[in-house]
């Protein structure tokens, strides 16, 4: 191991470096494998429809009850609309904290054994975080035609990257992991000096 100030040599036990005396940092660097695609996407659907199904139904019942009270076709408009953006800012504010509601796992991610850590510390992800992760997708969702093309390129992202990281993950050192696999790395793991 060298110094990452004078480039010597030091040893692992050394907490100052004996030639610089400056002080080692070390943090764990853990290769979290790629968690499984078929278990991200089966997170990612339950994520979505636990939030989209009540709002349907919700919009679908409150427009029908509405539609026999009002027999006025303008305010039923008007109150469909004020409902479309309530429930699309509630989509909006869920889809920005999803990764942290159960700490740092979805609801989707916590049934299928999943959850999100930042790797550069290996920490479990904060709401800051999830509202960082999940930011770029969320502000994309809302601009007609670049949603779509966001999403596309995010998975293409997610499939070519050797840790499967979506782009935000990727600049943002975020990563989907299997739980059940954790305890397994954890022992494997290098020190690093910073």
């Amino acid at each position: 191991m060298t110094c990452s100030n004078c480039k010597q040599a030091i040893s692992t036990a050394d907490t100052k470096c004996p030639h610089c005396n400056y002080t080692i940092t070390r943090h764990l660097k853990i290769n979290y494998p790629k968690a499984s695609l078929g278990k991200r996407f089966a997170a990612a659907v339950i994520d979505y429809l636990l939030l989209s199904v009540p709002i349907f139904l919700y919009t679908f019942g409150y427009t029908i009850d509405r539609a026999r009270i009002l027999n006025n076709e303008e305010q039923l408009a008007a109150d469909y609309n004020s409902l479309i953006y309530i429930t699309s800012a509630l989509y909006f504010i869920y889809y920005l904290l999803h990764d942290a509601i159960l700490k740092d796992k979805s609801i989707g991610k916590y049934a299928m054994g999943l959850r999100v850590v930042n790797i550069k510390n290996n920490q479990r992800i904060s709401l800051i975080d999830s509202v960082k992760r999940n930011g770029i997708l969320a502000i994309a969702a809302v601009i007609p035609y670049v949603n779509s093309l966001y999403v596309i390129a995010e998975v293409i992202f997610i499939l070519m990257s050797p840790k499967g990281q979506r782009i935000a993950d990727s600049l943002l050192h975020y990563q989907v992991v299997e739980t059940d696999q954790l305890s397994m790395i954890i022992e494997t793991y290098e020190i690093e000096d910073f």
